[in-house]
């Protein structure tokens, strides 16, 4: 697995489209921010470190490949965050998140299930949109 420690963002498209690739961000990385992922294709799986910060939107839009994320707890779901990644089945999302953006999970057509954590107080607009074999949706009370 390759371990990345800096990414320059107007390369990503060329270096992560080309073959599935999985990727881990280094513990030096400290922010995932908008578009930093956008029509990465190719990118099958990635873990993000804890200390790394995920926010903005579009941070991984249109990643078709992706089948496997490991976010970090300070993580937040934006607007079209995993919007049109067809291949994953399960969606692991942190525990401390307390909104979900519109669009964020739309178009995830194989998506089978998702826990919703309990901080989540606002899930937006259209944010579950066409995922076709979604059979589990864990909401809690």
């Amino acid at each position: 697995m390759e371990k990345l420690e800096s990414i320059t963002i107007e390369n990503n498209e060329q270096y992560l489209r080309q073959s599935s690739k999985k990727v881990e961000i280094g513990d030096k990385f400290s922010g995932i921010y908008s578009g930093a992922f956008l029509y990465c294709e190719g990118m099958s799986s990635i873990t993000i470190p804890q200390n790394c910060q995920v926010t903005g939107n579009y941070n991984f839009y249109w990643c078709q490949g992706l089948k496997t994320i490991v976010f970090p707890h300070n993580t937040q779901i934006g607007s079209n965050f995993l919007f049109y990644c067809w291949h994953m089945t399960r969606l692991p999302l942190p525990s401390t998140i307390t909104s979900i953006g519109d669009n964020a999970f739309r178009l995830m057509m194989f998506l089978e299930k998702i826990c919703i954590p309990e901080g989540v107080s606002s899930i937006s607009d259209y944010a579950f949109y066409n995922i076709t074999f979604l059979d589990d949706v864990v909401i809690p009370n």
